[in-house]
């Protein structure tokens, strides 16, 4: 499985550095990520709406060449639809094949809305996925490796606060309702620390 992921992420570098691959949306984020590696501001003269941390998060990609991430960032996307489709087909039970999701799943990420996101290296797709995970996580409460899996959704779904907020609130509203607690207070303790870690890189945040 290891090699496939490999192949796929150099094959998907390689068509961004062949093809000039480099959406709009993608470039603004690698230059907040640049901005944070040196220890300026992501938000200044750049339309990057998204916690500092989100900026942080993307620092690795923005290591690898521009015109190779780009590509690693398209595979990602993509991966994220995918995932998105599949946990909510598995978790609502339809098709009532577990064979039927799959191309279903398929079908749903390369739906015309899906293709905009990923020419325009949007990074929606990933708080959906996020937030998808976090509803999903705090109907199964008691689930192994729920801590980790809350944790990194957590800082995923911050990448669109505006977007996300609502629904949000009312995943961990209905999570205290319900007694579920893990979900909510992974979610307050991974942004608490998740700031703490901003202010470090940028003492200046949010500024």
């Amino acid at each position: 499985m290891l090699f496939l992921d490999a192949t796929a992420i150099i094959l998907a570098g390689m068509f961004s550095s062949r093809t000039g691959f480099l959406p709009i949306d993608f470039r603004i984020y690698m230059q907040a990520a640049s901005r944070m590696l040196a220890g300026g501001s992501p938000y200044q003269n750049l339309e990057f709406f998204a916690p500092a941390w989100v900026a942080i998060t993307l620092i690795p990609l923005q290591l690898l060449p521009a015109s190779f991430s780009a590509g690693v960032w398209l595979l990602l996307g993509a991966a994220a639809a995918f995932s998105s489709a599949l946990i909510w087909t598995q978790y609502q039970g339809f098709p009532a094949s577990p064979r039927g999701r799959v191309p279903l799943s398929a079908l749903t990420a390369a739906s015309p809305a899906a293709l905009y996101v990923y020419v325009t290296g949007q990074i929606t797709v990933f708080a959906e996925l996020a937030l998808l995970g976090l509803a999903v996580l705090s109907a199964s409460n008691n689930r192994e490796g729920l801590l980790l899996l809350a944790a990194a959704a957590s800082v995923m779904v911050t990448s669109k606060p505006h977007v996300v907020v609502l629904p949000l609130l009312l995943i961990l509203l209905e999570s205290v309702r319900a007694g579920a607690w893990k979900v909510p207070l992974t979610f307050v303790a991974t942004i608490f620390v998740a700031t703490l870690t901003a202010w470090v890189v940028r003492p200046g945040w949010p500024a």
